[in-house]
């Protein structure tokens, strides 16, 4: 898989507390059971998305730098957003000798989706062809659960009763799917191009 991550934060963007409150439960008994559906919902919206909502580190791998492969643009697109630094960019050399690329030669252009390119005057460097010889690691998510997207919190939170109300999955029953639910993902999609 070309799009790991390498750790993750332990917060989830909707605490426990305020999806107890949004589900009307008291006690602690099934604590554990809703922080689980939280994980899941956030999960499945950052999946939808192409988004990471908390702060992680990524790990991108690459067969080959852009200008390789003969298509025009040389900017290695990250399929995650939003993106906030780059780590390493490590790839083997024609040689096999693992090099890391040096961050004076590259920019990071935040948007979404965020791009890699050389700086002006330099192009990628020669690779060796094996598959999954270039490694990028960088740092996405938003700084913490304050700075999300209200629609994404209330897609998990809605997502989570869901879950909550549906939890003993009998198939006798049809899941109605609710559209304006779905819609509200729908403005943070990356694109994946």
């Amino acid at each position: 898989m070309p799009l790991k991550l390498v750790c993750s934060s332990t917060v989830e963007p909707v605490s426990l507390e305020e999806a107890k409150l949004h589900l009307r439960v008291d006690g602690n008994a099934e604590d554990t059971a809703i922080m689980m559906m939280l994980s899941s919902a956030r999960q499945s919206a950052e999946l939808l998305t192409g988004r990471q909502l908390m702060p992680a580190t990524g790990l991108f791998v690459l067969d080959c730098f852009p200008s390789q492969a003969s298509q025009g643009d040389n900017s290695i697109v990250l399929p995650v957003a939003p993106v906030q630094s780059i780590t390493r960019i490590q790839y083997a050399d024609p040689d096999g000798m693992v090099q890391t690329i040096s961050s004076s030669d590259y920019l990071l252009l935040v948007g979404e989706p965020a791009r890699i390119v050389p700086r002006i005057g330099l192009a990628w460097p020669a690779a060796a062809t094996p598959i999954g010889m270039i490694q990028i690691e960088f740092e996405a998510g938003y700084a913490s659960e304050w700075d999300i997207p209200a629609p994404l919190k209330t897609w998990i939170l809605m997502r989570t009763a869901s879950m909550y109300a549906q939890r003993e999955g009998d198939s006798r029953f049809d899941i109605k799917k609710v559209s304006f639910l779905d819609d509200l993902l729908n403005p943070f999609q990356v694109s994946r191009t």
